[in-house]
């Protein structure tokens, strides 16, 4: 049996509970126990669901049901599904790329939100003395759930999510941030999420397993180094409590026999650059990492996916070989980049072997929204197959010309 999160924000306080229905009418129905409804929020643990099966759901609250906001959502059972990933939306984005994300057929399993959630830059004029920051952080997460295409989603997909830095805090924001503390607080009233395995309870990296897959969340913001330091073992991304926990995870995932996603919100493949805000301004700890995942024969099991970068690129480390960071190889990952949501297109990081897509030098380029498509293959042998692929807001395939046949990039993992 299964267990699930679901968060709702309502108007008011008082008590709530959750109404299950295996249909849309809510004729039969059962519900969770009664929560007390926190600062206008309600948090619901539905135990005991039944794979395979979709689930409808509605907000009771004070007694009353609310019939007119329902959700649903299907428990996985299977070890081949499909997830969608992307980052980077407008404030508050109600555009109709929400839609065809929801309406996707069939419908993906999850969704991996990579970061900048909203673009507030909360905290951008410095730090205040006695100010909270809470009420912005609220407020933002307010606006994204009142739009009522992104709203429709994230009712009806689960969402597995990790911020970046215009929704953590400002722009290349990282540990200094003045509301780190908030954006925590609120992270964890609002967000569905795995058990955060921060034992200083300030970073929301998790992890949960699909199948045979392992999907790892890092918090690339709360424990980042200020980009203008030196690049020495001093400068990091992750820091010392979660780079031990990650590479854990990772061997974790080799006992488990088990593939391993890293949705890792900045992107990897970046040339040494002082001051850069990807991995290549964080190169000491970049090749930490890489020498770990050479040293445990990890990298034919692990890809990456990836945000930040407004536009759609693939790193195929079976034919390129400049991504691979390890002291004399051996950890030369693909690497998956897609986005934007909804917003301004540009390009960071690569090269990549394919894209970016669209091409800008800036972030003064059109309006863009795309997101990627994951399709994981699991017939129980020793291998799984990933195939990438990425689609605009009409949902029209991105990567490749239109006489080519399948529109996908397609990797296998070696679980053996």
């Amino acid at each position: 049996m299964k267990t699930t999160t679901i968060v709702a924000k309502l108007d008011g306080g008082g008590t709530a509970r959750l109404a299950l229905s295996p249909d849309a009418s809510f004729g039969q129905r059962t519900y969770t126990p009664t929560v007390s409804v926190r600062e206008g929020v309600a948090r619901f643990t539905v135990r005991n669901l039944e794979p395979g099966r979709t689930y409808h759901y509605a907000v009771e609250v004070n007694g009353v049901l609310d019939l007119q906001t329902t959700g649903r959502f299907r428990v996985q059972d299977d070890p081949s599904y499909l997830f969608v990933f992307g980052s980077c939306a407008r404030s508050g984005s109600n555009h109709v790329i929400f839609d065809t994300i929801r309406n996707l057929s069939p419908a993906p399993a999850f969704f991996v939100h990579l970061g900048d959630l909203h673009y507030d830059d909360i905290g951008r004029f410095g730090p205040a003395d006695g100010v909270s920051y809470l009420p912005e952080y609220r407020a933002a997460y307010d606006v994204i759930l009142r739009s009522a295409r992104q709203g429709a989603l994230w009712r009806t997909m689960p969402i597995a999510y990790t911020w970046d830095d215009h929704d953590y805090g400002p722009n290349d924001s990282d540990t200094t941030s003045p509301g780190k503390a908030d954006a925590y607080r609120a992270f964890r009233e609002y967000v569905p999420h795995q058990p955060l395995a921060s034992p200083t309870r300030e970073g929301i990296y998790q992890s949960f397993v699909i199948g045979r897959v392992r999907y790892v969340l890092t918090d690339c913001r709360s424990k980042r180094s200020p980009k203008g330091r030196a690049d020495n073992v001093n400068k990091v991304v992750l820091g010392a409590e979660q780079e031990a926990w990650f590479k854990a995870e990772l061997l974790a995932a080799k006992a488990a026999g088990q593939a391993v996603c890293w949705a890792n919100s900045k992107p990897w493949v970046a040339s040494a650059e002082a001051g850069g805000d990807s991995w290549g301004g964080y190169t000491t700890e970049r090749a930490r990492l890489a020498n770990f995942i050479a040293e445990h024969d990890l990298a034919e099991r692990t890809f990456i996916v990836s945000g930040d970068m407004h536009a759609v690129a693939y790193y195929d480390a079976n034919t390129d070989t400049h991504g691979d960071y390890a002291a004399g190889g051996g950890a030369n990952l693909h690497v998956l980049q897609a986005g934007p949501l909804d917003q301004r297109s540009n390009n960071k990081g690569g090269p990549y072997t394919h894209g970016p897509l669209p091409l800008e030098e800036s972030n003064r380029g059109p309006l863009t929204r795309q997101f990627g498509l994951c399709r994981v293959t699991d017939t129980g042998g020793p291998t799984i197959t990933v195939a990438f692929s990425a689609r605009d807001s009409a949902g029209v395939e991105l990567l490749g010309p239109p006489e080519h046949p399948t529109h996908e990039f397609t990797f296998t993992l070696n679980l053996a």
